[in-house]
């Protein structure tokens, strides 16, 4: 005779039920809000502020999930104005880096700009920092023209380097080492 035996199981999980209680925080939405956007706290400084006045732990992931839930967006939206890509224009031919064009425009306060905001900015108005090399001997073949158009009218004769360079840069012509040398060869 066989006899059954009934087992019983208990498994333990350590997982949490899911989903997670929600931690109240709607009640601190406009300081949260005031730290954020105000005081440019970071999202571990804000949970830590939280977490020591619920007296219960606050994560950083919860504080960002919140605010997108709120819908507030911590952008920075740049007004494209004639003032500003003219402002970047001059510092870009002035050979700044995009982050120093930021740091310049920062110091003039012209309001929050990110190095993205200006490189994207810079190449709407034409200005790059790199050519393909078929870009780059479009561009020389495009200066060799302009340069001997200028030379037959004799508006050009007898600038040295440094007034030509000048004048590239009032005409908007990007050039280069490479391009002088272009210019020599052809003479």
């Amino acid at each position: 005779m066989q006899k059954s035996q009934n087992r019983t199981f208990i498994v333990q999980t350590n997982q949490p039920t899911m989903p997670r209680p929600s931690i109240p925080i709607d009640q601190f939405k406009e300081d949260i809000r005031r730290w954020v956007f105000d005081d440019s706290y970071t999202a571990e400084k804000v949970a830590d502020l939280v977490s020591l006045r619920l007296g219960q732990p606050c994560t950083p992931r919860t504080i960002k999930r919140r605010l997108k839930e709120w819908g507030f967006h911590q952008r920075n939206w740049v007004q494209d104005t004639t003032e500003l890509r003219l402002r970047i224009a001059i510092l870009f031919q002035q050979s700044y880096s995009d982050e120093n064009i930021v740091r310049q425009l920062e110091k003039e306060d012209r309001g929050p700009i990110s190095v993205r905001q200006v490189a994207k900015i810079r190449k709407k108005i034409g200005f790059v920092r790199r050519m393909s090399v078929w870009e780059r001997t479009q561009a020389d073949k495009q200066l060799v023209q302009l340069v001997q158009e200028e030379l037959d009218k004799g508006i050009i004769e007898g600038y040295g380097r440094g007034l030509l360079e000048k004048w590239f840069r009032k005409k908007g012509v990007s050039t280069t080492r490479f391009a002088r040398t272009i210019l020599i060869k052809n003479k």
